[in-house]
Formats: structure tokens, C-alpha cells, sequence
């Protein structure tokens, strides 16, 4: 589920701290940054190291960073979307 997404980034961490590894913003896959469906991604890189970090860059110009993330080791649930309606109410303790 992407809202708000222009795109990512990847780094990897080197000695000297995260060298990023794509040379252009890896585009979401919706020209809107707006989906409420799950969507996989790929990239391959030729790059020494093994651990990662992701950077999401916001269609308003703002970026939050993910990871670390280790190379061959499973990340993340898929997320699951409930579009029900739902009605909270609130509990309350004195």
C-alpha cells in the first residue's frame, strides 16, 4: 500500500557510512504515489556489502528511511487492508 510516494532509494552500508546505490529515483509503481494495493519491487545492483536500507521519498518532497535489512534474511508481514468500516469507541479509566 503506497499513499503519498514518489519513489525510493537504496543504500548500503559501507565502512565510511551508507553509499546509496541507484543512480535515479526508483520510481513508484503509480504515476500518483497513490495505491491501496500491495506492490512488489526489484532491483539489482552490483555492490559489496550486506546490509541495506530503503528511503522512501514523498511526493511532497519529505523522505523516511527503513533498515537495516540483511541480505538473504526475510523482512516485513504483508500488510493486510481492511476496508470494512469500522466504528471506535473509546475506553475510558478514571
Amino acid at each position: 500500500m503506497e499513499t503519498g510516494n514518489a519513489g525510493f532509494n537504496l543504500y548500503v552500508k559501507t565502512a565510511g557510512g551508507q553509499e546509496q546505490i541507484n543512480d535515479a529515483l526508483i520510481s513508484s509503481s503509480n504515476a500518483a504515489g497513490e495505491s491501496l494495493v500491495t506492490t512488489a519491487y526489484s532491483y539489482s545492483a552490483a555492490v559489496e556489502g550486506d546490509t541495506f536500507f530503503i528511503e522512501m521519498v514523498s511526493t511532497e518532497g519529505g523522505s523516511e528511511s527503513f533498515g537495516p535489512y540483511a541480505l538473504g534474511e526475510p523482512a516485513g508481514v504483508p500488510a493486510a487492508v481492511d476496508m470494512e468500516p469500522s466504528v471506535w469507541i473509546p475506553f475510558i479509566v478514571q
